[in-house]
């Protein structure tokens, strides 16, 4: 999905979901191209960042409005913060099987989610064009991708 507004260093609205989701999947996991997997590896510097999940559950009416921080070096995420507010939680993220960013929210096996993505980079490194690359419900937080 195309950014709908990009001013130096945050994207608002980088990605939206609204869909059907079934009650046995707990968490929406939402895989990315940023490379995660050690020293950036087709991609040619590091990051340091954070997203900002907000939106609602429409069948009960649980609202988010979280906030969760990251950086790619060492495939590690030792100085990642999470904050959640709301009812929805983002839980930690993972590195996928092929050594990308996934990051995952908590819905607590509702039948409708709306998840709206804000995008921050610091200006520490040049800005990053990072993408959404596949979405999908799942029982678990890790193990998705």
């Amino acid at each position: 999905m195309a950014v709908r507004a990009h001013n130096s260093r945050l994207a608002i609205g980088w990605w939206r979901f609204a869909g059907a989701s079934s009650p046995s999947e707990d968490y929406w996991h939402v895989k990315t191209n940023l490379w995660m997997g050690g020293s950036p590896h087709g991609n040619s510097m590091y990051i340091m960042g954070g997203i900002r999940v907000y939106g609602f559950l429409w069948s009960d009416a649980k609202v988010i409005d979280s906030h969760q921080y990251f950086h790619n070096w060492a495939g590690g995420f030792s100085q990642l913060t999470t904050v959640n507010n709301g009812s929805m939680d983002i839980t930690a993220p993972y590195v996928s099987s092929d050594g990308y960013w996934v990051f995952v929210v908590q819905h607590n096996s509702s039948n409708y989610t709306a998840l709206n993505v804000d995008l921050l980079q610091l200006n520490t490194y040049a800005w990053r064009d990072i993408q959404v690359t596949a979405n999908k419900g799942h029982s678990s937080a890790t193990g998705g991708y």
